[in-house]
């Protein structure tokens, strides 16, 4: 993921917070076309695939509510199987800790662009930004990127489905981002190649609103 983030910001440099701690997550800051950004980014390389543990859940809601303080634009990278299962996972609090995770990123008022990359599931995908109607400024997935409430494979076997249902649920996982997309939860599905394009335009649009916001603003109080 560190890889992925030295593409998309400008210079490849990237000024990452807490880099020992809660490793499956990576936090800092950048910028992207000449913008100042925030980046929440999972680290698949990283303990159970990228799945958020206690301690990345941590490190990401501290990080997200210092951000939130200065109204920087917030960038997800989403790319995990989940909040962390297990006995152990519980005792470390996982569900406190992952709870106050989202919380944080739902009371947040900065601008937010998320970006489905390639596996998302359950809680874990929903505390990266990515529900829709989240006030998100854009939504993006790329092509092959898995999507459900949990894992086909895993989730199938535990409900007892036949081989032919088993085919079919997997076959809708892998549709995810183009389901979405019909359904207006993502707003483009795009080449991966082209992501640093598709987040300068998105902040070109962050921008525009907040320039928006702020005539509107100066237009009411001269009234």
């Amino acid at each position: 993921m560190r890889e992925v983030i030295a593409c998309i910001v400008d210079d490849r440099r990237f000024f990452e917070v807490q880099p020992r701690y809660g490793a499956a997550i990576l936090t800092g800051l950048a910028h992207i076309g000449g913008r100042a950004v925030a980046l929440v980014a999972n680290n698949p390389a990283r303990g159970a695939g990228g799945a958020v543990d206690a301690a990345a859940a941590i490190k990401a809601a501290d990080f997200l509510e210092v951000v939130s303080n200065f109204g920087h634009p917030v960038i997800f990278l989403t790319d995990n199987p989940g909040m962390l299962a297990g006995t152990r996972a519980e005792r470390e609090g996982i569900l406190k800790w992952g709870g106050r995770m989202f919380q944080v990123e739902r009371r947040m008022r900065n601008p937010k662009i998320s970006v489905l990359m390639r596996k998302g599931f359950g809680f874990g995908l929903v505390s990266m930004a990515a529900t829709p109607c989240d006030r998100q400024t854009l939504t993006f997935a790329l092509p092959s990127v898995n999507l459900a409430a949990m894992p086909a494979e895993s989730g199938g076997a535990a409900a007892g489905l036949d081989a032919a249902q088993q085919r079919r649920a997997e076959q809708a996982q892998r549709e995810g981002p183009y389901r979405l997309a019909n359904a207006l939860g993502v707003d483009e599905v795009i080449d991966p190649r082209e992501l640093r394009n598709a987040l300068i335009g998105a902040l070109t649009l962050v921008e525009g609103r907040e320039a928006g916001q702020r005539g509107l603003h100066g237009r009411l109080d001269a009234s």
